[in-house]
């Protein structure tokens, strides 16, 4: 994560983003241009991804949408969507991927492929 963190992108950013990724529980905390990150879970994240190893590398390298992972049930994120917009912005993800989150305007919290379900 350290190598595709942009610093310029994180000015004035101070947020805990917690990433499951297949068997790995790590969080990053983000705080005015600088990052910290830990294994483990974070007390209070604004965001949180959990995904299996090949889909977040596919988001990474831009092959895989954000939205189209969290659609088609590769990943689930939950939390603010301006906070999973932002941090997908600081750690470059779906750069080169089309679809951008739901709801990015506002604060609106993302729907999580659990809510969805009850949902339909």
């Amino acid at each position: 994560m350290r190598a595709t963190f942009d610093p310029e992108a994180a000015r004035g950013v101070h947020e805990t983003y917690e990433l499951h990724i297949g068997e790995e529980l790590f969080h990053m905390v983000v705080a005015d241009g600088t990052l910290k990150a830990a294994a483990g879970p974070a007390g209070r994240p604004d965001f949180v991804m959990i995904t299996d190893v090949v889909t977040f590398m596919a988001i990474g390298a831009g092959q895989l949408s954000p939205i189209d992972a969290l659609m088609n049930g590769q990943a689930d994120m939950k939390g603010e969507a301006d906070a999973a917009m932002r941090c997908l912005a600081i750690f470059g993800f779906g750069r080169t991927a089309s679809s951008v989150l739901p709801g990015s305007s506002g604060s609106a919290p993302i729907p999580s492929r659990t809510e969805e379900s009850r949902a339909r």
